[in-house]
């Protein structure tokens, strides 16, 4: 069985959001994020790319 490759995503604003939606959908799995943005510290990453995401 294959393990999906696991990634951290820097930065999700709109490009760094699609980067990450886009990665998820080909299976790789997101297991952290890094943003400077004040009101996206300490949230969950999903809740920013979550409405893009459309998982096979």
């Amino acid at each position: 069985m294959d393990k999906p490759i696991r990634f951290i995503q820097y930065g999700l604003g709109a490009i760094g959001a699609d980067i990450a939606r886009l990665a998820i959908e080909n299976g790789f799995e997101l297991v952290g994020a890094i943003d400077i943005a004040k009101d996206k510290i300490g949230r969950d990453a999903y809740e920013f790319i979550a409405n893009q995401v459309n998982t096979k």
